[in-house]
């Protein structure tokens, strides 16, 4: 019995040695600025980095830590300010029953180049009052930044990418929630080494069907303006020997030597058309006014060259068979 009971207790001591004894904390939390106490917030108490306490009212704050945890971070926010309101960090073990904590703003920020392209990856340096968080260093890959609480009063920020640099100057105050534009004053440039392969291969292929495309059309095309040339060739033959057949008549040429330059040219245009044509076609090809060519077709017509037929609202153009000596 004896020997049963040391046992016990020794197992007792051997649990209670590894027990970790939590204790408790009531804080009163104030403005470090006027010293009066926060009530018009909700306060949010992270012990450790591995707790978390949210008291509707900052008037009564009381929350449990164990002994080996040394760090406190404290919010307060008003809910009827879009930014965080106070932020406060402290070691458990240097604070009596009062915390102080800064007045705070909260900044979401976005660097771009001069074609409003994002920057990611670019430096940042704040020139701010600093309420226990530390500044972000660079963008990231959507070139955006923030600070959720950050010193109250004026703030400078900088931005750096390579050559290209900007800054934004603003003043804060407490419970800001500020939406900041960093513009830089060159064009960045910059393609990812991850991606660098990528846009190789893809321009290589697309050279490579330009080419293929160049070499499968460029011979139809040779053969297609060859073809269009002969027949032009060939149609160009046919309408000057319908001219030389036509202008053989000793008489018709030589009623073409007293016709003027106009008159001259639409006989000659109707003697390659098999001797007739419409009207409109003729000012059509010749470029000839519709005022003008009604004086010299009615010209010709006096002089017998030409007779004129209505086909609906068609004029068809014809030389008479005196002109022609048949």
């Amino acid at each position: 019995m004896k020997l049963y009971l040391i046992a016990l207790i020794f197992v007792l001591l051997l649990i209670c040695s590894v027990c970790v004894v939590a204790e408790s904390m009531e804080l009163t939390v104030k403005d470090l600025n006027t010293n009066d106490a926060i009530s018009d917030a909700v306060c949010y108490v992270h012990v450790a980095d591995k707790t978390t306490a949210v008291f509707p009212d900052c008037e009564s704050v009381e929350f449990e830590y164990e002994e080996e945890d040394v760090t406190i971070e404290v919010i307060a926010d008003n809910p009827k300010t879009p930014g965080i309101d106070y932020f406060g960090c402290s070691d458990l073990l240097a604070i009596d029953d009062v915390v102080y904590l800064t007045p705070t703003a909260t900044i979401k920020g976005l660097v771009k180049d001069t074609l409003d392209n994002v920057v990611k990856n670019a430096d940042l340096k704040f020139e701010c009052s600093k309420a226990c968080i530390d500044f972000p260093d660079l963008t990231d890959k959507f070139g955006s930044f923030s600070v959720n609480a950050l010193g109250t009063g004026h703030c400078k920020i900088y931005a750096n990418y390579k050559d290209a640099m900007g800054f934004v100057s603003l003043d804060l105050a407490k419970g800001d929630l500020k939406d900041v534009e960093i513009k830089l004053d060159k064009t960045v440039l910059d393609i990812p080494e991850k991606s660098s392969y990528m846009w190789f291969a893809v321009i290589a292929v697309a050279v490579f069907i330009a080419v293929v495309l160049l070499f499968k059309y460029r011979p139809r095309q040779r053969r297609t303006k060859q073809k269009e040339g002969k027949e032009k060739k060939k149609d160009k033959e046919v309408r000057e020997e319908r001219t030389e057949e036509k202008t053989s008549s000793k008489r018709s040429e030589d009623i073409m030597h007293t016709l003027n330059k106009k008159e001259k040219q639409i006989v000659e245009f109707l003697l390659s058309n098999n001797n007739q044509t419409h009207q409109a076609k003729i000012r059509h090809e010749l470029s000839i006014p519709r005022t003008s060519l009604s004086r010299l077709i009615e010209s010709l017509q006096q002089k017998k060259i030409i007779s004129v037929q209505k086909e609906g609202k068609a004029v068809r153009i014809k030389l008479t068979d005196w002109f022609l000596g048949k």
